[in-house]
């Protein structure tokens, strides 16, 4: 047997590793061409394609799309918020047109009651000063009546000022109320604008 002699020529075994240069070289020409190729692609739409057909319109009115439907669920959201509020607002000045139809009742029955007592004082005043011109006479049992009828002349003052006690409580409270009225009617017509 022959003694191995030199082999002059490459072995043909597998290739070493590639290096980590190669590597990136390889992932950044992945990536690059596909992004050639696309960026192309759009191009040549944008440029031959018809207005109504051109890649940037599609994106657009993607993009539109989506924002229009946030708008809308917006809007959608606002509008059912004025409802609500407008609902609340007309149910409060229910509440109120109530209380303002009790007190207006109340004052009615208030200024025939009044009225009742008011012709009391009117008595009250004529007996008083009836009483004033009996008790200057010289007859006894007429002083004595005049004394007696002068009894009454505290009592008309008593019943008006308590009259108008009574008229002012009310007006307050009805004045309080139509203030109320107003500002839930001025709310309303706020929140009926809002949803339309």
């Amino acid at each position: 047997m022959e003694p191995h002699a030199p082999n002059h020529f490459p072995s043909m075994a597998a290739p070493p590793p590639p290096g980590a240069m190669t590597r990136v070289l390889r992932i950044i020409r992945g990536i690059t061409l596909p992004t050639i190729a696309i960026s192309g692609l759009l191009i040549a739409g944008e440029t031959i394609m018809p207005a109504t057909l051109k890649p940037s319109d599609w994106i657009g009115s993607f993009h539109g799309n989506i924002e229009a439907a946030d708008a809308n669920a917006k809007r959608e959201a606002l509008v059912e918020l004025a409802r609500r509020q407008a609902e609340e607002v007309a149910r409060e000045q229910g509440k109120v047109q109530m209380e303002l139809a009790i007190l207006q009742q109340q004052m009615l029955t208030l200024h025939e009651s009044l009225t009742a007592m008011s012709d009391q004082a009117n008595v009250a005043d004529w007996v008083c000063m009836a009483g004033k011109l009996m008790s200057g006479t010289s007859n006894r049992d007429a002083r004595d009546w005049g004394r007696t009828m002068s009894g009454a002349c505290g009592y008309s003052a008593d019943v008006r000022e308590e009259q108008q006690a009574q008229y002012q409580a009310l007006s307050r409270k009805y004045a309080a109320l139509m203030v109320r009225n107003d500002e839930l009617h001025r709310q309303q017509v706020e929140y009926r604008a809002k949803v339309k």
